[in-house]
């Protein structure tokens, strides 16, 4: 009897596991909005350039749109 019950349990179990398995998972989509990399530093420099390019790879690579936006002094320290 005592087998019979963790056989039911382990059955029960792995159906369970196989029914989340094959739900959708929720962040497939993601994203579904625009990403913004926002730089702390002035237009122009190594770490805008950088920004941009990373920028630029997400795009291609997520098939959505990312932007880079800098955000030079005073207000960099707010957006940390």
């Amino acid at each position: 009897m005592n087998t019979t019950r963790r056989t039911l349990i382990a059955a029960g179990i792995s159906g369970l596991i196989g029914v989340l398995a094959a739900t959708p998972s929720v962040a497939a989509s993601y994203p579904d909005r625009p990403v913004k990399i926002i730089v702390g530093l002035a237009p122009g420099g190594g770490t805008d350039t950088l920004a941009r390019i990373v920028a630029k790879g997400l795009s291609d690579l997520w098939g959505n749109r990312s932007l880079s936006r800098t955000a030079p002094e005073p207000a960099a320290p707010s957006l940390g």
